[in-house]
């Protein structure tokens, strides 16, 4: 992306910060479980398999990643629907 904008890495990821109040990264994992959240409303769908459609290669990091955003787990947060 920095490429494209025709700026260092560095200054793209300041830039990027400065614009929306996350980096790079945490930008693209708050959409992952924004996508996650509306996937978890499907019961027939499973934690894996919300993990998988969300991007996360492991069902772990998804769970330890949606409770350190959301504050549940993806269980907890399905239950609550």
């Amino acid at each position: 992306m920095a490429q494209i904008a025709g700026v260092s890495p560095n200054h793209f990821v300041s830039l990027f910060t400065k614009a929306t109040g996350l980096t790079p990264h945490q930008y693209v994992l708050r959409a992952r479980i924004d996508s996650a959240k509306l996937y978890l409303e499907d019961e027939a769908l499973s934690i894996a398999e919300v993990s998988r459609l969300a991007g996360f290669r492991t069902q772990e990091h998804f769970t330890k990643v949606f409770r350190k955003m959301v504050g549940v787990t993806p269980r907890e947060f399905r239950s609550a629907i």
